[in-house]
């Protein structure tokens, strides 16, 4: 018996662990988008970036954000976009509005 209670034990233990591992994988990814984003808007002369993930908005290959931005006339911008992930993607930037 003790070892069924020592198995179960060590099974809870490993689904944790790839729980973990799953959820420092996806934000680590998020941060990147976010950072090509930043550095996409930059180039345009945006300031004042603030971008959200859009948690429950994605698919197999794409994840949302939420953007807003000063645009390079002074303009305050609030737009969507979608960046493709996945191995053999180079992670286009899909913008709703673009900028």
């Amino acid at each position: 018996m003790e070892s069924h209670i020592a198995l179960y034990i060590l099974i809870v233990i490993i689904v944790i662990i790839l729980i973990v591992i799953g959820l420092a994988i996806g934000y680590f990814q998020s941060e990147g988008h976010k950072q090509r984003i930043s550095e996409h808007l930059r180039h345009r002369g945006a300031t004042n970036i603030v971008i959200s993930s859009v948690w429950f908005d994605m698919d197999k290959t794409t994840r949302t954000y939420n953007v807003e931005y000063t645009n390079s006339q002074g303009a305050y911008c609030q737009t969507s976009c979608k960046i493709r992930t996945g191995f053999f993607s180079s992670g286009e930037i899909y913008w709703s509005d673009p900028p």
